[in-house]
């Protein structure tokens, strides 16, 4: 040991920190490390000094050490469960786009309850998990806790026909005509799509006359019977 030290030591003095640290690290002479690790650019180096610290429950030191580390997902962990900090590590995933971290703060979200008092974020559950590549988990929560207007918003353009039916569907069951139609609308079932703005009111005429424009410039054929069932309506011929 005492060689590696002595070997450490010069390499400090000829400035050739990286190695100094390196031997400091792998000897586990971490408080010797500690001073150098500025000066070290080196991911590995930074890793091992990032664990000693998570051993000695120096979570704050750990986590700038994996961030230096280029180990994000780390420092997600850490936020999450030992500093106290989900908004930092959500901020980190939003940005790093890292399946593994989104799957992590999901998690977070769904259990936040255990042992800490506090609620479940579903909201921001469905986000992450549809960013782990997890959508089915994703649809699943939002049905179970009426989360369907987060999971569309967070779906975005993103999704599948199959995808944007499935909320159709359930914005159906529900009773919620006119978010039913919209995703009707984009899944080019436009006779539905109509059907159901209209069966929403009147307030909705502009959104089943905006259908009917779609379907004519997608080149889809029959849509004057999509026009005929807004005269109808119009004239009192249907009841809304």
């Amino acid at each position: 040991m005492k060689q590696f030290t002595d070997a450490a030591e010069l390499y400090v003095l000829a400035q050739a920190y990286e190695k100094a640290a390196s031997i400091y690290c792998q000897t586990k002479q971490f408080q010797r490390a500690a001073p150098l690790m500025d000066k070290i650019t080196t991911p590995k180096i930074h890793a091992m000094y990032a664990k000693a610290k998570e051993n000695e429950r120096d979570y704050a030191a750990a986590a700038i050490a994996y961030e230096k580390a280029k180990d994000l997902d780390n420092v997600v962990r850490l936020y999450l469960y030992h500093l106290d900090s989900p908004g930092k590590a959500f901020d980190i995933v939003r940005r790093t786009k890292s399946a593994a971290g989104a799957s992590m703060v999901a998690e977070y979200c769904i259990n936040a309850q255990k042992g800490k008092s506090k609620t479940p974020d579903y909201q921001t559950a469905i986000e992450f998990l549809l960013m782990a590549k997890k959508p089915e988990e994703a649809f699943v929560l939002a049905k179970e806790h009426k989360q369907m207007d987060q999971y569309a918003k967070a779906l975005g353009d993103d999704g599948t026909m199959e995808e944007y039916l499935n909320i159709a569907l359930w914005y159906e069951e529900q009773k919620q005509y006119a978010k039913a139609a919209d995703f009707y609308s984009i899944c080019g079932d436009y006779n539905k799509a109509i059907k159901l703005y209209l069966q929403s009111g009147e307030g909705h005429i502009d959104k089943a006359i905006g259908v009917v424009k779609k379907a004519n410039s997608s080149g889809q054929t029959g849509t004057e019977l999509l026009v005929r069932q807004i005269h109808d309506y119009l004239i009192g011929e249907v009841d809304g």
